[in-house]
This record gives structure tokens, C-alpha cells and sequence, in this order.
């Protein structure tokens, strides 16, 4: 339990997760299919988006101000405005940022004008984010049964510590949309930071003998 919450909420410690509102949320119909992906890649949505617009994607503007209130810059037409590097600006009447956690900390201060109230603010500087990976294996053939489901890891007490990046896997799902040979693994905590500095083939090679262990086949 404690790692799927490491995962599902991304952080890398237990204590790092709020209880405030523990409870007052569901997520993709209580069915717990959060793996699921998009199957031909986030860029798909994007595309249906661009499609649908009328004006153009304007590329590489780095935004240097957001005057979000109009009554705080010269002009006072009303709108939004927005000012990049470049000289260029840009008014509009709404504005969605989906800028990085990461980023909005280092620049939410300078970037707002005025600065966001208080209680957005407080939210930026402390909400925590981590890391969470998704390894996808795929194999040359599926060895499963139809409608199973997949493999959650319990060690016992001789093998429950921490040593191993592997231990903060919580398991194996059949990958959906994707082909039915697919299968991809969970791992959160500062296991998921330690992956990555391993290749693909020894990943794969760890992950391998603890497919073996729990499913106690060898002809996998």
C-alpha cells in the first residue's frame, strides 16, 4: 500500500503525502486502469486540438510577463496581456497556463503581474512533485491467460527492505491500448530515480528474474 501511494501521488517519501482531503477524490471510474494510454501518443491530442483551431500555434515565444489584471498595465484595454522576450505581445480576453510545476515555482513571482493572490501562491511554493516511471516490457509472445490482469509484488520480511531500486516496483499490468504482449511496470520513490541510471538490458534483466520469482516459472 504505502508503494502505490509513493507512485500514484509521486513523491519519494510516505510522509510527504497530505492526508487534508484523503478520500474527497475518485479518478478514472473507480477502475483503477491509470496505465491506460493514449495509443497513438499524447501528440495525437494536440493534433485534434491544432485542427480544430483557427489561428496559428505560435512556436519557440519564451513569455517574459503575464499582466493578468488590466488595470495593472498601460492601456488598460480590458484583455489579458502577454509579453515575450522577443518584443512581441499578445492580448486575449482568457488564459490557460499549463506551465510545469518545476518552472511556475522558479517563475510564478516574476512572471505574474501582479503577483497571484496569496492562496495560489502558497500553492505553487508547496506542493511537492517526484518522480514516477513507467517501464513497458514487451515480449515475443504473450505467456499469460486471457483476463489476467497482471502481477502486484508482496515480499516477505526477509526480502522488505529498500536496498534494491527494484523493491519499489508495485508491480505488473497488461499495458492497454497496446499489443497484448505488452506489460508495464511501476516504480516510484528514489527507486524510480536509480533506474535510470541503468541501461535498458539490465533493467530489463532485473525485471525479468522477479517476473520468474513470483509467477515460479522458468520457461519465461
Amino acid at each position: 500500500h504505502r508503494k502505490f501511494q509513493i507512485i500514484d501521488n509521486s513523491c519519494m517519501h510516505f510522509n510527504d503525502i497530505s492526508a487534508k482531503d484523503w478520500g474527497n477524490y475518485s479518478f478514472n471510474g473507480e477502475s483503477a486502469q491509470t496505465h491506460i494510454n493514449v495509443s497513438d501518443g499524447m501528440s495525437s491530442i494536440a493534433d485534434l486540438l491544432h485542427a480544430d483551431l483557427q489561428q496559428e500555434i505560435q512556436f519557440n515565444k519564451i513569455v517574459e510577463l503575464i499582466y493578468w489584471k488590466s488595470e495593472e498595465y498601460p492601456g488598460k484595454s480590458n484583455k489579458i496581456l502577454i509579453k515575450c522576450e522577443d518584443g512581441s505581445s499578445y492580448t486575449t480576453n482568457n488564459l490557460i497556463c499549463t506551465i510545469s510545476m518545476g518552472v511556475l515555482k522558479r517563475t510564478h513571482l516574476q512572471l505574474f503581474q501582479p503577483p497571484l493572490p496569496k492562496k495560489h501562491s502558497n500553492v505553487i511554493e508547496n506542493i511537492g512533485f517526484g518522480t514516477i516511471n513507467k517501464i513497458f516490457i514487451r515480449f515475443e509472445q504473450r505467456w499469460w491467460d486471457d483476463g489476467w490482469k497482471g502481477l502486484q509484488l508482496l515480499w516477505n520480511d526477509d526480502h522488505n527492505d529498500d536496498s534494491h531500486w527494484t523493491k519499489f516496483i508495485s508491480g505488473f499490468d497488461v499495458a492497454y491500448p497496446a499489443p497484448d504482449n505488452t506489460l508495464v511496470a511501476w516504480i516510484g520513490g528514489k527507486g524510480a530515480v536509480e533506474m535510470e541510471h541503468f541501461d535498458n538490458q539490465v533493467i530489463s534483466s532485473e525485471l525479468m528474474k522477479i517476473i520468474r520469482k513470483f509467477m515460479n516459472r522458468e520457461d519465461i
